[in-house]
């Protein structure tokens, strides 16, 4: 079988979410005829993602072709066509943080001889100016296909005068459970009393996510036994202020265990999930957490909406309001069969909804037409 070739690059400037999806596309899409070649950011604060990536099997590489930066150099763009030309891909997607469209590098692409580029934004941020909208209007005339991971996004987009015939809804997905630990066995391993009240969160740990809104919303629940254990996984440039805000509101009720390389303990552990973000994509966090039947306290923004459906599978509440998010925890926290009830229902629909399968198929036929159009304009 003749594999089409597939430049993907990451604009990412650590392990969060965009870049664990792209690594389940990079292992999954060859098994469809795709030869893909993942290329990220040569830069200081992204350089331990190629070791991580090829933990998880897939080959990856750091070139400073790619940046993390919203606009690249001239140095860069050279370096980004000569990447390009040199790959012989007939498709190149690029992965952004932020719903930017990366218009110059859209250029580089092209100047390379790339005439296929797909643009897969993963967060939905409201437009900075008329300006910013315009560049966007004016990128995605350089775009082949453009995929996005929620409504809101897809809605930003239009919204913006993109056509949307260039817009492809593909929720993210996550593998399947295979030999989770137990609740002892996680509890064990984290050194977490079996009787303590857990509240799960793995996150970067930077502004957008909140963490600070959390640590102060578990703060103002009541806890006369000291019950609750709020377990935070991730790492980031805001670990230390972090650190220090727990240790002095919370005090020895909060656990900051760092970067996780598999995060079933932390899901397996916990009671319940929270994510304070400020601004997100589609969360995949909250779609692992399903998949141990965990009800979700997360914040309205974003896709969040895609991944909790609110007062059924968990509670939705306004973003920086420790005290809506505070609540909504103590009612998860003193009612048990309404947890029960919430997280049974997440599972269920994790099942039927969050898998990876109906997400690698999606990207392969997006891929498979930019891919035959290519070889046509050839």
């Amino acid at each position: 079988m003749k594999m089409t070739r597939v430049l993907m690059l990451i604009k990412a400037s650590g392990i969060g979410g965009t870049v664990k999806l792209v690594a389940r596309l990079a292992c999954q899409l060859p098994a469809c005829g795709f030869d893909v070649r993942l290329v990220v950011p040569d830069a200081l604060e992204s350089q331990e993602i190629v070791p991580w990536l090829q933990r998880q099997g897939v080959k990856a590489e750091a070139s400073s072709a790619v940046t993390s930066a919203p606009v690249p150099s001239l140095r860069t763009m050279i370096r980004l066509a000569r990447l390009v030309r040199l790959s012989e891909a007939k498709v190149v997607n690029i992965h952004t943080e932020g719903s930017s469209f990366a218009p110059l590098e859209l250029l580089a692409v092209r100047a390379g001889g790339c005439k296929r580029c797909i643009v897969s934004p993963h967060k939905a941020y409201r437009a900075r100016n008329f300006g910013y909208e315009l560049g966007k209007r004016v990128a995605s005339r350089f775009c082949g296909a453009i995929i996005v991971g929620n409504r809101v996004l897809r809605d930003l987009l239009i919204g913006a005068g993109i056509p949307e015939r260039k817009i492809h809804l593909i929720p993210g997905g996550v593998q399947a459970l295979i030999r989770p630990p137990s609740r002892a066995q996680a509890r064990e391993h984290l050194g977490i009393a079996l009787d303590a009240f857990v509240i799960g969160c793995l996150a970067r740990l930077h502004k957008d996510k909140g963490i600070d809104v959390l640590i102060d919303a578990v703060a103002r629940i009541p806890d006369p036994r000291r019950a609750i254990c709020l377990v935070i996984a991730g790492d980031g440039a805001e670990r230390a202020a972090l650190e220090a805000a727990g240790n002095e509101l919370l005090s020895g009720r909060v656990r900051f265990l760092g970067f996780v390389e598999d995060p079933a303990a932390v899901y397996a552990a916990a009671d319940m999930f929270a994510l304070a973000s400020r601004r997100e994509g589609t969360p995949l966090v909250l779609k692992e957490a399903a998949r141990f039947a965990l009800p979700c306290v997360a914040t309205d923004v974003g896709g969040t909406r895609d991944a909790i459906t609110d007062g059924e599978t968990g509670f939705l509440v306004p973003p920086d309001n420790p005290a809506a998010l505070a609540a909504s925890i103590l009612r998860l926290m003193n009612d048990e069969p309404l947890r029960l009830r919430l997280g049974n229902n997440v599972r269920l629909r994790a099942d039927a909804e969050f898998g990876e399968g109906p997400m690698i198929r999606a990207y392969a036929d997006v891929l498979d037409s930019q891919g035959r159009k290519a070889a046509r304009s050839c």
